[in-house]
């Protein structure tokens, strides 16, 4: 800690700031109002220090990481540290052998919350472990009855069933009430199914419209084409042949790609 104290460049804050010590217990209610203001700035000027801002413990204590902030991956839910359990893709080979608890692994993750998503990342390198999508089966279940493991929390969508434990009710409680308003609030476009099953709301003037008329249209011209590739790749589109096949279908579009 002296040595990166020693490294803070001139100008940046060097002292710690300061924080009441008089017990809560000795404090009159009229003073309710300028203890908070007090602690409010504590926790300011601690912000402003990019060395203790930059510190694990207290990204986990304000409940912020390096995704938190991201204008482009929407605005920012809950966080924190949960203990995931492994399994519970709907996937065909992926799902756990049996039904035992010894099959399980349970992990430490730090788990983000979005409108349209929620991810876990590793909490030793910030890699993100997995991304689970806002669908119109997602949904939230809490208890032991449900999950299988005490103070649990299930989170489900088409693909998965995400379990999540906690250290309390109280806890899960906490983390399933945060997710469903918030989801609710931002993201509740992607809860129902929209035109042509989709599962986003029509947004209109959009940079995805234009390209679907160019897929459309790059279908329209090429589909001929393969239909006809499927009956007779190897027809000679320059004749008479004198190169080969150079100038054979199968072979001109093997070139281009």
């Amino acid at each position: 800690h002296t040595v990166r104290r020693q490294s803070i460049k001139r100008g940046e804050p060097r002292q710690m700031p300061s924080l009441p010590h008089t017990a809560e217990s000795t404090v009159r209610e009229e003073h309710f109002s300028s203890r908070r203001k007090q602690l409010e700035e504590y926790l300011s000027n601690i912000l402003k220090m990019p060395m203790y801002r930059n510190y694990h413990g207290t990204m986990e204590f304000v409940g912020v990481s390096q995704l938190s902030f991201i204008h482009d991956l929407g605005p920012k839910g809950i966080e924190g540290f949960i203990m995931k359990r492994s399994g519970g893709h709907r996937i065909p080979g992926l799902n756990c052998c049996g039904q035992g608890r010894m099959c399980y692994r349970w992990s430490k993750r730090w788990l983000v919350v979005k409108d349209s998503f929620l991810l876990y990342m590793k909490p030793d390198s910030g890699a993100i472990a997995f991304v689970l999508l806002v669908d119109k089966e997602f949904n939230i279940k809490i208890g032991q009855k449900e999950t299988e493991t005490k103070y649990g929390l299930q989170i489900d969508n088409l693909s998965r069933s995400l379990i999540l434990k906690c250290n309390s009710y109280r806890h899960a409680q906490w983390w399933r009430q945060g997710i469903d308003e918030f989801i609710r609030k931002h993201g509740k476009d992607f809860l129902t199914e929209h035109r042509f099953g989709s599962y986003a709301a029509v947004q209109e003037n959009t940079l995805a419209k234009w390209a679907m008329l160019c897929l459309q249209a790059t279908y329209a011209m090429f589909f001929p084409l393969l239909y006809f590739l499927r009956l007779s790749p190897e027809i000679f589109m320059k004749r008479p042949v004198v190169e080969g096949n150079r100038w054979r279908l199968d072979c001109i579009l093997k070139r281009k790609a």
